[in-house]
C-alpha cells in the first residue's frame, strides 16, 4: 500500500513537471538538483520511480553521473536486476545499450554484470 501511494505521488509530480513544458535543459536541472535523483534511485533499486520517468522521457537513460556512468551502469553495479531487466523491454536499442562503453574505466554493462557481487550478496 505504501509503495503504491509513493508511486502515485511520483507519477503526479512528474506529470505536473511535464505539463509545464520545460525545455530539456530545465528538466535536467529539476531532476539533478539538489542531488542526482535518478542516480540515487538507480543505486537503491527504485525500479518504479525510474520506469515512470523513463517511460515519459526515454533520453534519461543516456544521462551520466560525475563518474560518467548511466543509471543502467549504476543499477548493474548494485545488482538491481529489475532495473537491468528493464533493458529487455527497450526493443531494438537493447544491443546498443548492452555494449555501450560509458564509465570511467570503459566498461560496458556486460563487463559490470560479470564483476563479482559484494560479499553480502554472495550465497554463503
Amino acid at each position: 500500500m505504501k509503495n503504491h501511494v509513493v508511486f502515485q505521488l511520483v507519477k503526479f509530480l512528474w506529470t505536473t513537471i511535464l505539463d509545464q513544458h520545460y525545455p530539456p535543459e530545465e528538466l535536467h536541472k529539476i531532476i539533478n538538483q539538489p542531488s542526482q535523483l535518478i542516480f540515487d534511485a538507480a543505486e537503491v533499486g527504485n525500479y518504479g520511480f525510474l520506469s515512470e520517468l523513463i517511460s515519459v522521457y526515454p533520453s534519461l537513460i543516456w544521462d551520466v553521473d560525475c563518474k560518467n556512468r548511466t543509471i543502467l551502469h549504476i543499477a548493474v553495479l548494485n545488482r538491481h536486476y529489475s532495473i537491468f531487466n528493464f533493458i529487455h523491454q527497450m526493443g531494438h536499442i537493447k544491443g546498443f545499450i548492452l555494449t555501450y562503453e560509458n564509465d570511467e574505466d570503459r566498461n560496458t554493462l556486460l563487463h559490470l554484470a560479470a564483476k563479482l557481487a559484494p560479499q553480502v550478496q554472495l550465497v554463503p
